[in-house]
């Protein structure tokens, strides 16, 4: 019998991103997806005062391993992350294995002016981006 898939999704850790993709997550679920929802301790207190996990990245590892020892039926089969959120996090997940695909809340002229903007930095020599 095959594994029922079951994402993971980030929420970037500011107001006004929970609510889009809870919705999202919810169509998804409506498609017999599991779906684990996961947002920083900080939004989750403001929409249920504890500050935000402060390495993300290592946090993220611990709690994709702490969910896939819970049950052997149930592991994280792929991430759904916010960008700009998720670029360091896409990394945890492709060195775990873990398929990963990208959410974009703002205009697509946003994406396309932050895209340029930093590959702008980069063909500069600005390799902190």
């Amino acid at each position: 019998m095959a594994k029922q898939p079951h994402v993971l999704v980030i929420s970037f850790p500011a107001q006004g991103h929970v609510a889009p993709l809870m919705k999202l997550s919810h169509l998804i679920v409506d498609h017999r997806i599991n779906v684990i929802f996961v947002t920083s301790e900080f939004i989750h207190a403001k929409v249920t005062a504890t500050m935000p996990v402060k390495n993300k990245a290592s946090h993220f590892k611990d709690l994709i391993e702490k969910i896939n020892q819970s049950n052997d039926d149930e592991q994280i089969s792929c991430t759904l992350l916010m960008q700009p959120f998720g670029w360091a996090l896409e990394e945890v997940a492709e060195k775990m294995g873990i398929k990963r695909a990208a959410v974009w809340l703002a205009g697509a002229g946003n994406l396309a002016f932050t895209t340029l903007h930093i590959l702008k930095l980069i063909e500069d020599g600005n390799n902190r981006c």
